[in-house]
């Protein structure tokens, strides 16, 4: 809904980011003002900041940055971008993430379900959740990209539970636990090679 432009980065207090931007612009029905583009400008905005605090990025907006347009600036730390093993990974990541939630919920998406457990007396059982026990792991699996994402499907989905995507506690938990990526066969299309 909201094309991004690439090719800025910004450094602030010894941190990198990468910084994709958005335009939100006015005129061209003949019908939004600048304040309906502004609006638009927040909420989308507001939807992204817990997506964005989780990778301790943020975001900016720059009002009447254009003769048509405000601007969106979306800070996002550049070791994220490093963590993908090449760049059309970071790329389908970095587009997904931005993506609102209408249009994720379009597409296919990898969805983690974590079941606690402890060690009783050498038998592993399942223990009451501390809070949600599920959350969208898409962004973690593009951003691994296709390989990676076989490796872990196969080897050890326990990958996604340490991620910053994931609800705290679950990031937190010492352990044992399952966790399962639903839907991570679709997105990478894991069962044709």
């Amino acid at each position: 809904a909201y094309p991004a432009k690439l090719g800025v980065t910004a450094d602030s207090k010894g941190k990198h980011y990468v910084v994709p931007s958005i335009e939100f612009s006015w005129g061209s029905s003949g019908t939004e003002e600048p304040s309906d583009a502004l609006v638009k400008a927040y909420a989308y905005a507001e939807y992204l900041e817990p997506l964005l605090a989780k990778l301790q990025g943020t975001w900016e907006i720059v009002e009447h940055a254009f003769d048509n347009a405000h601007q969106m600036f979306i800070f996002i730390p550049m070791e994220t971008a490093f963590t993908a093993p090449h760049p059309e990974d970071w790329f389908a990541a970095l587009a997904y993430l931005l993506k609102t939630r209408a249009e994720k919920e379009a597409g296919p998406q990898v969805t983690c379900e974590f079941t606690a457990q402890m060690d009783v007396r050498k038998y592993i059982v399942s223990v009451d959740p501390l809070g949600d026990t599920t959350w969208d792991g898409t962004f973690d699996a593009l951003r691994w990209g296709r390989e990676a994402a076989k490796e872990i499907f196969h080897v050890d989905p326990d990958e996604f539970a340490r991620s910053v995507m994931a609800p705290q506690w679950i990031q937190d938990w010492p352990g044992p636990f399952v966790v399962d990526p639903i839907g991570l066969d679709e997105v990478f299309d894991l069962y044709k090679n």
